[in-house]
């Protein structure tokens, strides 16, 4: 899936807390001695204060409390110190700490950073010191609420409250695989009703029915507001008949490996058919946006039915959770393509060190973003068998964002001279952010051009200079200056083992009038190349009636039978077998 601009604006960053993963993940690094013991500290954010707490044990076991959101014991994944600088992360929740060393050796003065924001934070060596615990929430309150927001692209997320008479209420998105975060607080006056996330910034706020059974509201995150209704009792149960289930014919092994070049752990699960071996293998990669090992959406778990698929025909595979997803490390919001190439290498690289595994039979399947990603690993690795690229990309970036921008914003009923006024924005800030002007410079030129747009638009002048800078920080990123700029054709040209590239003829994010005759193209003096459309498949390649994002959930298909097919007949044709 393709980082829509509008939806990556709005939902950035949406919890400070998110899930955690039940993957296990990598022991964290020790932590240096010296910073062994407690530190405290006070998170500001637009005027609301959240007391953090990293415990920083020399053996590994380092944890952080964020008592105002009642959680305590998160894992710390790694402390490192390199040049006087300190980093402490949480990959789970994809947080980060970093500070330089200062002469006062009880004092780390850094930043706290969590996706694309960063908040000044002071860590202390000193006693915690919180306010009074939150009252316990109203009576009639007490019990499970769901709702749908409406998200850019036409998507539904089901957002869940659960409110205890204890306080230790919580909240779920499960289309967003995000469960258990702790709500910060509930209130009720006069009808009013209020679950706190994060406090000041993500909140919900409606009113309450006078039978009770409802709360008819918005759901507020920064600037930013969505109507959503709640009621009592929990988010209906998706049916996703597709999604594998035990008892499985075939080994399944959790896996962790390293990144050396980026030092970047990474961990997976590699399926393996019954035998010895060694068995031909393909690795799974991702599309954009941070995804985990079976890149999962609003339910739909594809790359497990792909795996589980293509292991019941003798083919191991392994897929893996991205940067700061799951049981990986390293910071997702800093990385480009260019840097998630380097991943995909260490997967290839560990399976060569496997004795169960066919050094001569390595393949790889990429969607979205993974099409664009197996391509680059296959023509500067000549170990690769083939490639498959589902839903990958023929032309640069920034032609399909702006292609995107364009349905969003047409899909989503806007004035044509308006929609044709931001296109010719976007069109400057990609020619401004694809030189090599410094990131300091490009910000301040993109703000300037969103502060011109947003004026034009009628937005209220106290909002202008805050969306302004979220935009810059969304357009002037290291992975959307590198997507944008990257032609994928050339690449394509240089790619001599054999490739799939499978569309759906409704896409609407990979559109096929615009990629697929370059794709063909590209790989025309290529012997071994296949490329086909396949009728009435949307992105995720499932069965659609227009290929909106906003079918994606309620279609219960994960992935056509059709498309299975034919990937897993290809792949066995290509892997030995």
């Amino acid at each position: 899936m393709f980082r829509s601009l509008s939806f990556v604006a709005a939902f950035c960053a949406l919890l400070l807390l998110g899930p955690m993963a039940a993957r296990a993940q990598a022991p964290a690094d020790v932590a240096p001695a010296d910073l062994a013991g407690d530190w405290s500290g006070v998170l500001s954010i637009q005027g609301h204060d959240l007391h953090l707490v990293f415990h920083l044990d020399p053996g590994g076991a380092s944890t952080m409390d964020s008592p105002d959101q009642g959680a305590k014991g998160l894992p710390v994944s790694a402390v490192t110190e390199t040049g006087g600088k300190v980093r402490i992360e949480l990959a789970n929740l994809h947080i980060a700490f970093e500070a330089a060393r200062s002469a006062d050796p009880a004092v780390l003065d850094g930043q706290f950073l969590q996706g694309g924001a960063s908040f000044p934070l002071k860590l202390a060596r000193a006693p915690l010191t919180v306010g009074p615990k939150a009252p316990p929430p109203p009576a009639d309150l007490v019990g499970d609420w769901w709702g749908l927001l409406p998200a850019p692209g036409g998507l539904q997320l089901h957002f869940a409250f659960h409110i205890r008479a204890d306080a230790a209420s919580t909240f779920d998105s499960t289309d967003q695989n995000i469960t258990g975060v702790p709500i910060a607080g509930v209130s009720e006056a006069a009808g009013k009703v209020r679950f706190d996330l994060k406090p000041g910034i993500a909140f919900f706020e409606g009113q309450h029915s006078a039978d009770g059974a409802t709360i008819d509201g918005q759901f507020h995150q920064g600037e930013a507001a969505f109507p959503m209704k709640l009621q009592r009792g929990l988010p209906p149960v998706v049916n996703r008949p597709q999604t594998p289930k035990p008892p499985f014919p075939y080994r399944s092994e959790e896996v962790g490996y390293e990144n050396t070049v980026q030092k970047v752990h990474l961990a997976g699960t590699l399926t393996l058919p019954q035998g010895k071996g060694p068995f031909p293998v393909v690795l799974m990669i991702t599309g954009s946006g941070q995804q985990d090992r079976d890149e999962s959406l609003l339910g739909h778990k594809p790359f497990w039915v792909i795996a589980d698929y293509l292991t019941r025909r003798g083919i191991a595979v392994l897929r893996v959770d991205d940067r700061g997803a799951g049981g990986s490390t390293g910071n997702f919001a800093a990385s480009t393509t260019a840097d998630f190439v380097t991943d995909v290498q260490a997967g290839v690289a560990y399976l060569k060190s496997r004795p169960d595994i066919d050094r001569k039979h390595i393949g790889l399947i990429g969607h979205s973003e993974g099409g664009v990603i197996a391509p680059i690993v296959a023509a500067e690795d000549p170990s690769i068998a083939f490639i498959v690229m589902m839903a990958g990309t023929g032309v640069p970036g920034d032609q399909i964002l702006l292609y995107q921008e364009k349905w969003a914003l047409t899909s989503s009923g806007m004035a044509s001279d308006k929609v044709t006024r931001q296109l010719a924005t976007n069109r400057k800030i990609f020619d401004l952010i694809e030189t090599d002007v410094d990131a300091e410079t490009a910000h301040k030129q993109v703000a300037a051009l969103l502060t011109a747009q947003l004026k034009a638009d009628g937005m209220p002048p106290e909002q202008v200079e805050k969306g302004a800078e979220q935009g810059a920080a969304v357009f002037t990123s290291p992975w959307m200056r590198y997507f944008a700029k990257y032609d994928p054709a050339p690449t394509l040209r240089r790619v001599r083992c054999p490739v799939l590239a499978l569309d759906g003829s409704k896409d609407v994010q990979v559109p096929v009038e615009l990629n697929v005759p370059v794709i063909k193209a590209a790989l025309k003096n290529n012997p071994d190349a296949t490329v086909e459309v396949l009728p009435g498949l949307n992105h995720l390649f499932q069965h659609a009636g227009t290929g909106m994002p906003d079918e994606y959930a309620k279609i219960e298909e994960t992935i056509s039978p059709e498309a299975l097919k034919i990937i897993g007949d290809w792949v066995m044709a290509h892997a030995g077998k």
